[in-house]
């Protein structure tokens, strides 16, 4: 990311990261246009091509945003995991914790 951006490219770039971190996907062109008070629907497509371009964002099926971490956190995978484990071993039910633990493969 070593290219600058423009102030509309980067007002952009923050919608996308707000409405992502919000709802967990991508706003479309038309929604990225509407918000921005961008005077052409097919605005917001070209300013995410520019943002692609430069290397800030991914276009494919959906948006992603370069360097961001927009996956669980694995700690707190594990932690869960752990939890689920522990409470079915309260319930007596070890073969079940025994099958898990094999299948995830979590260690002690």
């Amino acid at each position: 990311m070593t290219k600058p951006l423009t102030k509309t490219q980067q007002a952009v770039l923050d919608y996308l990261k707000s409405r992502i971190a919000e709802n967990g996907v991508s706003p479309t062109s038309r929604e990225i246009s509407h918000a921005l008070g961008l005077a052409h629907v097919n605005s917001g497509w070209q300013y995410m091509q520019a943002l692609n371009a430069k290397g800030y964002i991914e276009l494919a099926r959906g948006i992603k945003i370069v360097g961001a971490n927009t996956g669980p956190d694995p700690k707190a995978m594990e932690d869960a995991l752990r939890f689920f484990v522990w409470l079915f071993e309260e319930e007596g039910r070890p073969t079940l914790v025994e099958r898990c633990e094999k299948a995830l493969k979590v260690g002690p």
